[in-house]
C-alpha cells in the first residue's frame, strides 16, 4: 500500500506520462491521488517540491531498471552490453502510468546538490564499469560522461525509433549495433 506522499508522486508521474509536463497542474495531480487540491501540500511546500521528489523517485527507478542484472563478475563489456540492453528495453516502451526516458530527461533539471549528488550515486554502479574498462586500458581515458555519450546514446535513440515502429526490435542487428557503440570508445590495436 502506497503512502499518500508515494500516491501523490505516482499521481504527478501518471500527469506526466498522459500530458507532459506542460500539461501538469496541481490541480490535476490532487484529482488522480483523489485528494484535495490543498492535500498536496500537507506533503509538498508546492510544485518545485513535488518536481524535486518526482524526479528522485522516477531516477531511482530508471537506475534500477537500466542497471539490472551488471555484476562485478562480468567483464566491462558484458556489462556494458547488459546495460544497453536494458536501455533498448526500457525506452522502446510507452507507459500511461510511468513517465519515460525521454520525459525524464525534459523534466525541469533542479539544481539541488543533494539531487544532484543523489542522482551521481544511483549510477556509481554504471561509471565503475567504465572505470574498470578505462584502468584495464579496453576504453579510451577520457571523461566518463563523455564516454556514456558515445557509446550509450545509441541505445536510447533507437529505443524511440523502436517505440515509435519506425524500426523493429531485432536482437541480431541490435547486438550488432551495441557492438559497434563499444567500440567506438575502445582501443583500436
Amino acid at each position: 500500500m502506497l503512502s499518500k506522499k508515494e500516491q501523490i508522486l505516482a499521481a504527478a508521474e501518471k500527469v506526466i506520462a498522459q500530458k507532459g509536463f506542460d500539461g501538469l497542474s496541481m490541480l490535476q495531480v490532487a484529482k488522480e491521488a483523489n485528494i484535495s487540491a490543498g492535500g498536496i501540500y500537507l506533503y509538498f511546500s508546492g510544485k518545485d517540491d513535488l518536481m524535486m521528489e518526482l524526479r528522485k523517485a522516477v531516477i531511482a527507478n530508471l537506475a534500477t531498471e537500466l542497471l539490472n542484472g551488471i555484476n562485478d563478475n562480468h567483464s566491462s563489456w558484458e556489462n556494458y552490453r547488459i546495460v544497453w540492453f536494458n536501455i533498448v528495453k526500457y525506452g522502446k516502451v510507452r507507459s500511461n502510468e510511468k513517465i519515460s526516458f525521454d520525459q525524464y530527461l525534459r523534466l525541469p533539471k533542479i539544481s539541488n546538490d543533494s539531487v544532484n549528488q543523489y542522482e551521481i550515486s544511483l549510477f556509481s554502479p554504471l561509471y565503475k564499469i567504465y572505470m574498470k574498462a578505462i584502468e584495464k586500458g579496453e576504453i579510451l581515458n577520457i571523461e566518463i560522461n563523455y564516454l556514456i555519450a558515445l557509446s550509450l546514446e545509441s541505445a536510447s535513440a533507437l529505443s524511440r525509433y523502436i517505440r515509435r515502429e519506425a524500426m523493429p526490435y531485432d536482437p541480431i542487428k541490435l547486438d550488432e549495433i551495441c557492438r559497434m557503440s563499444w567500440q567506438t570508445i575502445c582501443y583500436k590495436n
